[in-house]
Formats: structure tokens, C-alpha cells, sequence
């Protein structure tokens, strides 16, 4: 629910080209079915059975969401996804992609119009793209340090997926935000945190203290974000406008040569 946030912090976040951490995305329902998952094999339920409610807890999770375009995409691969694995068969995660927006376009033709499902749909491509480069690239898989190694396939996965998305974001924005592939590796591990600590929070929203700790830095976190997305969001030359050809056309280098 994003009605209580104010218009000025959505519209620097859109501005630097991170509004997708603002949304309900393939991120929070693949934390929400790892959780799951995790669960029912504590408590001994079998495989198949586990794959069932797992797709009944995320269809649940979707429908509250009031069935959101962006939610739905997502949904319907995991659920796919889960009932290929009940009957012990596999696929990739382009098949998934493409089946789960054919599904939507289906139901609900004029989605092709939403710029929600168009991002989702480009910014999925862009990450398994961004993994095909990494795979196919030796040495990166070879870094000895992981953090280096999570800063570089994270710089990688961000750059590709911004070029993915440069057509939809550049009619929404009015340009390119230059920042956004070094924001995203700054910000998407503070949100992912929040997204892991916030069930802790309510679990122990009653307990004097330790509550209060965990609220502070899960308010501190947030707090520092939104100041960081506003400093940059006001800066000037932030956004490159794409009114020049060369700039397009060195785009459309770039992404033919990823693709």
C-alpha cells in the first residue's frame, strides 16, 4: 500500500529510475514462497503437497494485492513453476516469462497497454539475459572474493536490465537517469533487508525494547534511503534527455549487441 507515501518521494524515485523498489514485485513473492517452502519442510509436510500450498499461499498473496499486474506476471510463474514440480518436470525461466504474460493478455487484453506489466515484463528479460552474460563470461564466475563478486553481477544484472527497460522509462521520464545502475546496487540490498526484517518486527511488535531497537533501524534504514533518493533526484543533468540521436542510437548499439 503505497497511498501513504508523498508524491515527492515517488516522483524522485521514478525520476532516478528506481521506482521498482517502491513496487510489488517477482522479489517479494519469491521471498514470500522461499518462506513458505522453508516452513513446510519443517514441519515434515511432503514435497508435492508442499509445491500445492505454496501456490495456494502465493495466489492468496497476489489476490490481496488486489491482483496487481506486476504481482500477477510474477505469481504466474512461480505457480507454473511449482506445478511443473509437483509433476516432476522442468522448465526455463524464459518459457515461464512468456506463458505467464500470454496468460494476462489473455484474460485481460488491454494489460499490453499497462506500464507496469511492460517494465516487469523487460526487467525479467534483462535478468535472465544478465545471467546468460555472466555464465558466458569465465573469469567473472571466478572472482575469489564474494563481495566482489556480488558487486560485479550486481553492477552487470543492473546495467542490462536498465537497458532493457530504457524504452518504457524514457517515454515515463523524459530520459535516461545515469545513477540508477549504482542506486540499484546501493538500494535494493537495504529494501531486500527491510523485506526480511519486517516479519521479524511483527512477530515481535510487543516485546518492550527489543521492538523499539528493531522498529529504529528498520525507520533509520528507510529514512537515510529516502534522503539519498532525494539528494540525487534534485541534482541537475540527473536525467539525460533522449532527444539526441546519437544518445539513441548508441542505445540501440548497446542493446542489439547485449541481445
Amino acid at each position: 500500500n503505497t497511498k501513504g507515501l508523498d508524491p515527492s518521494v515517488k516522483r524522485d524515485f521514478t525520476r532516478l529510475g528506481v521506482t521498482h523498489i517502491l513496487a510489488l514485485s517477482g522479489m517479494h513473492l519469491a521471498i514470500i514462497s522461499a518462506i513458505l517452502t522453508f516452513l513446510l519442510k519443517l514441519v515434515g509436510i511432503k514435497r508435492r503437497i508442499s509445491y500445492v500450498l505454496t501456490c495456494v499461499g502465493i495466489f492468496f498473496f497476489t489476490a490481496m494485492t488486489g491482483f496487481l499486474v506486476s504481482c500477477l506476471r510474477a505469481a504466474l510463474m512461480l505457480i507454473i513453476f511449482n506445478i511443473l514440480r509437483c509433476f516432476g518436470k522442468r522448465t526455463d525461466t524464459i518459457t515461464l516469462l512468456f506463458l505467464s504474460v500470454t496468460i494476462i493478455c489473455i484474460v485481460s487484453p488491454y494489460s499490453i497497454f499497462s506500464m507496469s506489466l511492460q517494465l516487469s515484463f523487460l526487467a525479467m528479460m534483462g535478468c535472465v539475459l544478465s545471467t546468460r552474460i555472466i555464465y558466458a563470461i569465465k573469469f567473472l564466475r571466478r572472482l575469489p572474493f564474494k563481495p566482489l563478486r556480488y558487486v560485479v553481477f550486481s553492477l552487470i544484472t543492473t546495467i542490462v536490465i536498465t537497458l532493457a527497460t530504457i524504452p518504457v522509462l524514457s517515454v515515463k521520464i523524459g530520459g535516461i537517469a545515469i545513477l540508477s545502475p549504482i542506486l540499484n546496487i546501493i538500494l535494493v540490498p537495504i529494501f531486500n533487508l527491510l523485506i526480511y526484517i519486517s516479519p521479524i518486527y511483527l512477530a515481535i511488535c510487543n516485546v518492550p525494547y527489543l521492538s523499539n531497537f528493531v522498529g529504529g533501524v528498520c525507520e533509520f534504514l528507510c529514512e537515510k534511503s529516502i534522503q539519498l533518493v532525494s539528494f540525487f533526484a534534485n541534482l541537475k543533468g540527473i536525467v539525460v534527455p533522449m532527444s539526441n540521436w546519437i544518445q539513441i542510437l548508441g542505445i540501440v548499439i548497446c542493446v542489439g549487441g547485449l541481445i
